[in-house]
């Protein structure tokens, strides 16, 4: 169970419980720890040259290529947030990048040793303007594998005894779908009737039909929508 309202330890003890989940060993990072400079929505990332930043900035720490989140951490430490809010938002961050390593094939053998420039210059882009969250589809990057990889690992956190919001962990209006929770529903009781099979494999059985049925309502719905304004920022974005 994790308790520690410290960021770093929290860091540690939600480490030991992700990499019992999705099977492979991962880090997770803050910001500030590699020295990276973000433009100001973005709130974290994964992508396959982070670890080569780990080697770089914390060799200490670096174990090999691994798949990794970084979780920006400048307003979490700032004030702006009591120590329980900041966890909360931290977990939220947190379970978001982890269902991207989930859905992405990011495993430690396609992660470059060293990619660290381009990874430097690329978090100072608006993440809207990112190959993999690009276009007019305000959902792209956050597919429904995304959001059913998002509810399994949000239960098996659960399970273990952490609650995160899934709420706070998937913007569902800055896409144009529906709600995480709403999804979560219409998966009726697969993330626990499937919790017992390693995570890639309850993933790669079929959807359930109701699941499959609000995805495509969703999509249809969302064809209609125009991406958001580049003034809006009322959403925090990751």
């Amino acid at each position: 169970m994790i308790r520690s309202l410290d960021l770093n330890t929290r860091r540690d003890q939600t480490r030991k419980m992700l990499t019992s989940i999705l099977g492979e060993r991962i880090y997770i990072t803050f910001a500030s720890e590699l020295g990276l400079k973000c433009h100001g929505r973005l709130a974290g990332l994964t992508a396959v040259g982070l670890s080569a930043l780990v080697r770089q900035s914390m060799p200490e720490q670096y174990v090999g290529p691994l798949p990794a989140i970084a979780v920006v951490d400048d307003d979490l430490r700032s004030g702006k947030y009591k120590p329980d809010g900041a966890a909360m938002v931290f977990d939220a961050i947190v379970l978001h990048e982890a269902s991207h390593i989930a859905t992405s094939a990011v495993t430690s053998e396609i992660c470059p040793v060293d990619d660290s420039e381009s990874l430097r210059d690329l978090v100072q882009v608006p993440w809207r303007e990112w190959k993999s969250h690009s276009g007019a589809i305000l959902w792209t990057g956050h597919d429904s594998k995304f959001i059913r990889a998002l509810c399994h690992l949000h239960h098996r956190m659960e399970s273990r005894g952490h609650w995160v919001s899934l709420d706070l962990a998937f913007s569902h209006t800055l896409y144009g779908l529906s709600s995480a929770e709403k999804y979560a529903d219409s998966l009726d009781d697969e993330c626990r009737s499937k919790d017992w099979l390693p995570l890639s494999e309850a993933l790669s059985r079929p959807m359930p039909e109701k699941f499959v049925k609000l995805w495509q309502d969703d999509v249809v719905r969302s064809l209609g929508l125009f991406p958001v304004s580049k003034g809006q920022n009322s959403v925090e974005h990751f």
